[in-house]
């Protein structure tokens, strides 16, 4: 299976012409009786592709009535009332029930929070859709475009897309909204509710093969097992010598400082796994155990049989790819694989964390 034919997207994206509004250099896309979008670009580039944050704008049939008012253009659905600037594409003001709502950011009720690591007790949430007020803005201006073969672009042109939440209390329908113009997630596999064996140890092969062994022995049934980090080589220095060591004089930013080498690779240890091939098949055949999870933390340096090994096991870097990420680096490299198990996970209807969070479809 090649790129295309993987990761290839097929999703209506656009507006219907009849829920559109083009004035100037601004575009008003009207969604639901509620739900508006608006874009603004000098040379009236508009995107109707699928992004990052956004894949359907083309679920409802709102219906509404357009008025001008000097450089305003003035929307009245049958819930409420938008009034943008032509010119700049700002919002002026939203009305939903005789109150007029000026300020979108005021009493908003907090999103997620993408990772918890690096923190310690409460967290700042980022804004989400929900709000005391009634109104929401949620940016999609600086999220990527998905392009039909499956590739991932950056939009061409500085632009303004936002979209505007107009539901009131009604906070139930403005998620489901949030849902139908992101995508739906379904709930977690039962899998995933049973037991999860983690523990933060260099583990042998041998050991492992041993710990599995006592669980089926046992009874204890385990759906999910978790190798830590020291399946890579951790102690670079010591089995690779003075150049394996990275130098923290040269970092660039904290994370760079705080980890040492040896926190991430992708070449696994043959001191501990001699025989990882068969090490993952026994798991597979005699334990059965459906998802097996290795820690892997950012990394800052791969090696070239790592590259042809994920290339075998997922099929989805081409060889011309691989060739670019060792000629142009690590960090584009994960960029790339980021990007590609992101495409992936949506496409599979699952998301984790960030933004969009975990979703589980409201029932009606």
């Amino acid at each position: 299976m090649d790129f295309k034919e993987a990761f290839a997207l097929n999703v209506n994206s656009k507006t219907e012409d009849e829920f559109v509004i083009l004035k100037n250099n601004v575009r008003i896309s009207v969604i639901t009786n509620r739900l508006i979008r608006v874009e603004h670009n000098n040379k009236k580039l508009f995107v109707d592709e699928p992004t990052q944050k956004v894949w359907y704008r083309a679920f409802s049939s709102p219906k509404f009535s357009q008025a001008e008012k000097g450089n305003s253009i003035i929307i009245n659905t049958s819930e409420v009332e938008f009034c943008c600037d032509t010119i700049s594409g700002k919002v002026k003001y939203i009305t939903i029930d005789k109150n007029k709502i000026t300020n979108f950011k005021k009493g908003n009720l907090g999103g997620t929070y993408r990772t918890l690591d690096m923190t310690r007790g409460a967290v700042k949430l980022g804004d989400g859709v929900v709000s005391k007020n009634g109104a929401t803005v949620f940016d999609d201006s600086a999220s990527l475009i998905l392009k039909p073969d499956g590739a991932i672009e950056p939009r061409k042109n500085s632009e303004q897309d936002k979209y505007y939440f107009a539901y009131g209390r009604n906070y139930r329908e403005c998620i489901k909204a949030f849902f139908e113009l992101t995508g739906y997630t379904p709930l977690v596999p039962r899998f995933c509710l049973g037991n999860w064996w983690s523990r933060y140890k260099a583990y042998s092969q041998q050991e492992y093969v041993d710990l599995m062994t006592r669980f089926l022995d046992e009874e204890i049934p385990i759906t999910v097992a978790t190798i830590d980090m020291d399946w890579h080589w951790v102690d670079v220095v010591s089995k690779f010598g003075e150049k394996a060591k990275r130098k923290v004089a040269a970092a660039k930013n904290f994370r760079e400082v705080i980890w040492e080498h040896g926190w991430t690779g992708y070449s696994w240890n043959t001191d501990l796994f001699p025989d990882y091939k068969g090490f993952l098949k026994w798991l597979k055949e005699k334990i059965s155990i459906l998802p097996l999870i290795f820690t892997l933390l950012m990394a800052f340096g791969l090696l070239k049989i790592c590259m042809k090994l994920w290339q075998n096991i997922w099929g989805k870097i081409h060889r011309t790819d691989i060739e670019l990420i060792l000629k142009y680096g690590t960090l584009n490299m994960l960029k790339h694989i980021l990007n590609i198990c992101i495409i992936h996970m949506k496409k599979t209807e699952w998301i984790f964390g960030g933004l969009i969070g975990n979703k589980a479809k409201i029932q009606e």
